[in-house]
């Protein structure tokens, strides 16, 4: 019974969380936007549809096709790009969870060997780029899908796997007999064989995504505007709400070493020595 009712305290906690990231990051958005305080009642709604996305795997990341008028033109771009499946992907609006987990002014790819490719976008950010920073963006996302990113991820992680239970059959006769702390070495063993390896990984792919990007235009500068915005828009936005203090204070702490993708200082300071490079 103990282990089902720790099971059901989790589940709990991990909703409850979900719905308070949601609540800030759907605020945050609302304010960005529109910099009016009435329509922050739309969070709760937007709330309800990012818990609804969660439960139903078919449309957590989008189902709607992206406007006729965005397809076509992403589907040029790629082709200009020589994407092998420009004709075949899937292009698809970011739903209401996609934008609350991963921003309203992103874009997004996937794709395994064997199974259908995906990119998704949210649109009405989508209209307001220029077209070089179009290019590089879905330059980007389709340097993920064929240098098989997603594929190399995988089996990076599970490599990491195989390593750790084997570390960690060889030094379980060591460990405390008290099962909490055993439990706290296994995190700590955990973290640092799985999750920390994982991002570094993650942040090789991003930057290596990056440069394939910037294969695509004459000039960085769309690039880096694109991410001075969003590092403007992470750094200069405040709320009275506590989620997002609470949220804003462990980001200010963590956030270095926990990002999957290369800090903004980092992306900036790249594509501008890109851009050096090719004046020369």
């Amino acid at each position: 019974m103990s282990s089902i009712s720790t099971f059901f305290q989790k589940t709990l906690f991990i909703i409850l969380l979900i719905g308070n990231i949601c609540v800030v990051q759907a605020h945050e958005s609302l304010v960005q936007e529109n910099s009016s305080w009435e329509k922050i009642t739309d969070t709760v709604t937007l709330s309800r549809d990012f818990l609804l996305d969660v439960f139903s795997p078919a449309s957590f990341m989008g189902s709607n096709s992206v406007s006729v008028d965005v397809d076509a033109e992403v589907r040029e771009i790629l082709t200009s790009i020589k994407f092998p499946y420009a004709d075949t992907i899937r292009l698809r609006q970011l739903s209401c969870a996609g934008m609350c987990i991963f921003g309203d002014k992103n874009a997004l790819a996937f794709g395994i060997i064997g199974l259908p490719k995906y990119i998704f976008i949210a649109e009405e950010w989508y209209k307001t780029l220029t077209y070089d920073q179009k290019r590089f963006l879905l330059a980007h996302e389709a340097a993920h899908i064929t240098k098989h990113h997603v594929e190399f991820k995988f089996g990076f992680g599970m490599v990491l796997r195989s390593l750790y239970n084997n570390a960690l059959n060889k030094i379980h006769p060591a460990l405390p007999a008290n099962q909490r702390t055993a439990n706290i070495l296994n995190e700590i063993i955990a973290f640092g064989m799985i999750l920390y390896p994982t991002i570094l990984f993650s942040r090789m792919t991003e930057m290596h995504a990056d440069y394939e990007g910037l294969q695509a235009v004459q000039s960085a500068d769309g690039a880096i505007a694109m991410m001075n915005t969003w590092k403007s828009d992470r750094e200069h936005f405040d709320s009275e709400l506590p989620q997002w203090k609470i949220l804003k204070w462990l980001r200010t702490i963590t956030y270095k070493y926990f990002t999957t993708h290369p800090t903004w200082e980092n992306r900036i300071a790249y594509l501008q020595e890109w851009d050096k490079t090719q004046s020369k």
